[in-house]
């Protein structure tokens, strides 16, 4: 049986910015993706379980969204479930931890509306939204989970206003409702009001200062290190550490800004 074979070239881009500039992967991107279309699958399936960022055969997140489309173009979803596991296992802290000031139900909750949204946007082959994953991972993947915990904000500000039918037993059947335990109680570690109030201020910072801030205070990334294998956000945005100070200055001026302007 033949194996299924994905293109010899990568696909170009076509979605555009609002300046009508076409999306561009980062060169080291294009040139890894081209060099992966030339090595076997079951090589490219040991490269894409190294986590070390610095390792030479390192596979980066932008290059594993492209394989995905392009082993699910190809029919091969034997490598289109082996790839997605690994994007899957990069993600999954990040995500856990950005949603974790919803409450361990709502987090979950979230952690799985994060993935369906990534995913549909990554195989959507009717149209080029998902183009953006390719040229910036980490920072198309947060404006998702920002997605989500915007809608989860909502839905508990709801919950929070309707009125608590479970303890009023005028025609409410309890059935066979098991007690919840603690965990199970367990709602925001925050009020709803301040969580509210600091997501929209976080909407309120333009890129890369609203991304580097994320990074570097909610994330809590090093700024910068002497270390090669740790992972920073002046490596991850290529700049220097002064840099990357100066955008998280930058942010926290356009956080108070809007605090002032929304007393």
């Amino acid at each position: 049986m033949n194996q299924p074979k994905v293109d010899d070239s990568p696909r170009a881009l076509t979605h555009r910015t609002r300046t009508g500039e076409i999306y561009r992967r980062p060169p080291e991107v294009e040139a890894q993706i081209k060099e992966l279309l030339l090595v076997s699958p079951g090589e490219i399936e040991q490269r894409i379980t190294i986590t070390d960022t610095l390792a030479p055969d390192f596979v980066r997140e932008e290059a594993l969204v492209y394989l995905i489309r392009a082993y699910k173009q190809s029919g091969d979803l034997s490598m289109v479930n082996s790839v997605c596991s690994a994007l899957l296992q990069r993600m999954a802290r990040r995500t856990m931890i950005r949603l974790s000031t919803l409450g361990p139900d709502r987090a979950e909750d979230g952690y799985g509306a994060v993935v369906e949204k990534l995913f549909k946007r990554i195989l959507n082959f009717t149209s080029d939204r998902g183009d953006f994953l390719q040229v910036k991972f980490w920072m198309a993947h947060m404006g998702i989970i920002d997605e989500v915990l915007r809608k989860q904000i909502r839905e508990l500000n709801r919950v929070e206003e309707w009125p608590d039918e479970a303890n009023n037993d005028e025609g409410y059947d309890h059935g066979d409702d098991e007690p919840l335990d603690a965990d199970q109680k367990q709602g925001p570690d925050v009020p709803l009001e301040t969580l509210f109030a600091a997501q929209q201020a976080l909407d309120s910072v333009p890129e890369p200062y609203r991304t580097a801030y994320i990074l570097r205070r909610i994330e809590k990334w090093s700024k910068e290190s002497e270390n090669p294998n740790d992972e920073t956000v002046s490596k991850y945005f290529g700049v220097s550490g002064r840099t990357i100070q100066n955008w998280c200055n930058k942010a926290e001026e356009a956080i108070a800004r809007w605090k002032r302007e929304n007393p």
